[in-house]
């Protein structure tokens, strides 16, 4: 008799330790993250009575909300700091005439 193939799946919600691993950080960062102490929130999460579950869905959104785009910042060609001398006087010449 043939058995059927045992399928894994994703679970339903993550433990602490489980949420970290994912993430990449230790469980005490997240319950930093719980407590506000970081100025980040981070994952959304579930109470059941003293227990900490994470949703793999929550976990993965928070890490993409959570990465740095710099291409907006070298799109505007923006340069950051003073300006040169060159620039200074070029900028003096186009606000003069």
């Amino acid at each position: 008799m043939l058995s059927a193939p045992q399928i894994q799946s994703e679970p339903i919600t993550l433990t602490a330790d489980e949420a970290a691993r994912r993430i990449g950080v230790s469980a005490h960062m997240l319950w930093r993250f719980r407590s506000g102490n970081e100025g980040n929130e981070g994952p959304r999460y579930i109470r059941i009575g003293r227990r900490v579950l994470y949703r793999p869905a929550d976990v993965d959104a928070w890490l993409a909300e959570m990465a740095v785009v710099r291409a907006d910042a070298l799109a505007n060609n923006k340069k950051r700091g003073r300006p040169t001398k060159a620039e200074a006087a070029a900028r003096r010449q186009q606000a003069e005439g």
